[in-house]
């Protein structure tokens, strides 16, 4: 991985963290749906089977409790339920495609040192200003930083991250 990547996963990394947050709700969501669509879908199919008064019953022959079962068997399913399936692919997709980016960021951050950790968080993820970073490291650690001194420490973290992704 290059360096420029790591910079742009660490840049993004709060709002890929709440975008999987969100579709992981969306995917609660659409489940629940799905097993209601799929439940009502099953019972207006068995409310369509003939009545069980031993007369004829239409013009037509048919079996709609076995062509339930032969629609179950076969995957074929209804078009909102289909949508529904489909959006639930799309979504686990998306969740797939950001969850290695995630992993990268906590592999890196777990290899830093804990005051190269703050600052690297500080900075890139959190995006503060470098007077921002003196500030919160010193009310973090009793005043003991410069400017120069958090950039060098950054500068040090930041080699360390790239060879942790090289």
């Amino acid at each position: 991985m290059t360096p420029l990547r790591l910079d742009e996963i660490l840049k993004n990394h709060r709002s890929r963290k709440a975008r999987t947050a969100y579709l992981n709700a969306e995917l609660v969501t659409l489940n629940q749906c799905l097993i209601l669509c799929e439940n009502e879908s099953i019972s207006d199919m068995i409310s369509l089977s003939q009545a069980l008064t031993g007369m004829p019953h239409g013009s037509g022959v048919g079996d709609p409790t076995g062509r339930l079962a032969a629609d179950i068997a076969s995957g074929e399913a209804s078009r909102f339920v289909k949508q529904i399936q489909d959006e639930i692919r799309k979504i686990t997709d998306e969740i797939a495609g950001i969850e290695p980016e995630l992993k990268t960021v906590e592999a890196v951050l777990m290899g830093l040192g804990d005051r190269e950790r703050e600052v690297v968080v500080l900075k890139i993820i959190d995006d503060r200003d470098w007077g921002d970073v003196v500030d919160q490291m010193n009310g973090l650690h009793n005043g003991a930083y410069s400017k120069r001194t958090l950039q060098r420490l950054y500068e040090r973290a930041m080699e360390k991250a790239y060879e942790i992704v090289k």
